[in-house]
Order: structure tokens, then sequence, then C-alpha cells
């Protein structure tokens, strides 16, 4: 469970358990400036990257964001995080309040790869996106009462025809159906075809919890 995520959002977010995940530390600052000097909080999903200079930013939908306080950078990876504006301070940069990482699942050309357990993709959710090479889906499915772990995979190549066509599977590994939950989840798909400077769907299929085979559709552009 990520707690501060957790209490931000106050949606009980569980730990997605992908087999390449090992949590970072979650990152909270402390806040400075009284409220009238603050922008009101802004809670996006970014990318933590660095420059060849050394400096460490968050980049989120086309924009680039220069937190007012350094943190260490581990490596590049997706976050959730909220940001505040302070009056003062240079254009682009804002204080990062807090941050979590978000649970990696495997992207992969295997198709081999087993996972029949159903899940439900909250689609229209803001959290589900696509942005800067990286799938992030808002899902629920079933836990156990104490939680065993759960493999995400995201298959592609399945379709010859389509690279962009991709399929979610879900092992959770005989977990017992004691709670249903959400759980936050990304993966990097960048090493898909290069779109260019023109966004190409992404059609992704599922199997949701009543058993059903659902579909959606995601606009994706290669991180460049």
């Amino acid at each position: 469970m990520n707690r501060i995520l957790a209490l931000a959002l106050a949606i009980p977010l569980l730990a997605a358990c992908s087999n390449h995940y090992s949590p970072d530390v979650g990152y909270q600052s402390d806040v400075k400036g009284d409220k009238s000097d603050r922008s009101q909080p802004v809670t996006l999903l970014a990318t933590v990257k660095q420059d060849t200079d050394g400096s460490v930013y968050l980049w989120s939908k086309g924009v680039r964001i220069n937190p007012s306080e350094p943190f260490k950078f581990t490596r590049q990876h997706r976050v959730m995080a909220q940001i505040s504006y302070i009056k003062g301070e240079k254009p682009g940069e804002a204080q990062i309040d807090w941050m979590e990482p978000i649970d990696e699942g495997t992207f992969t050309a295997d198709a081999s790869v087993s996972g029949q357990d159903g899940l439900d993709i909250n689609e229209y959710s803001w959290m589900s996106d696509a942005d800067d090479g990286y799938l992030t889906l808002l899902y629920t499915t079933w836990w156990g009462e104490h939680p065993v772990h759960h493999d995400f995979y995201l298959v592609a190549g399945l379709d010859p025809d389509d690279p962009y066509s991709l399929e979610l599977r879900h092992n959770a590994h005989g977990d017992p159906k004691d709670v249903k939950g959400e759980g936050l989840i990304c993966f990097d798909i960048n090493s898909l075809p290069f779109t260019g400077e023109e966004s190409k769907i992404l059609s992704l299929k599922w199997h949701n919890t009543d058993g059903k085979t659902l579909t959606a559709k995601f606009e994706f552009r290669s991180r460049k």
C-alpha cells in the first residue's frame, strides 16, 4: 500500500506486486510558504528524469516541472505527485509536496506468459493514460486478506498487422478472492515502433472480473 498516495486520493490503492518492481522510498518535502503564497495543489502523473548536467525534474504531458527542492535520482520511473507553485519562484519551478512511485508491470513480446485472472480497468479515469512512452492503468481486482504476489504482463506482437495491439494479462497466483481493491500500474511501452510526431491508436484487450473480454483505446506517442 502506498500510504501517502492512498491518503491523498482517499482510495485504497493496493500494491501491484509485479515481478519487476521494488518500491522506492516515497518522497515528501517540508512544505514551505503559507497558504497565501501557494497555488492550489495539483495531483498528476509524471516521469522522473535527469538532465546530462545531473538536474532532476518531472515530465508530465509534455511539460517540464523543475522541483524547488532537489531530490535524489535513482532511475527514470513513473510517479504520482502533488505539486504546488509558490509565489516568487522561477517559471516552471514547483514545490513537490509528495511523490510516490507507481508499480511497474512487465512489457513483453513473449506470448507464452500466463495470466487469466480478471481485473477491471477504469479506462475513463484521468489516471489511466498513455504519456511519455508509458501506459498507466487504474484497475480493480480481487485480493486475499494477506495478498500474495500478483504478476501483470502487457503482451505485444499478438497481431502481426497491428504492432499497437496489446493484451493485458494478470496472474494472481491463487490469491483468495476476499476483497476487491484498486491499484495503479504502469508499463514502459516505448519499445513499440516509433510514432514520430503523430499519435497512434493503442488497442488494449483484457479479461474483467466477470470473465468478459473487454477492449479500450488510447492515443500513444513515443518518448523521445
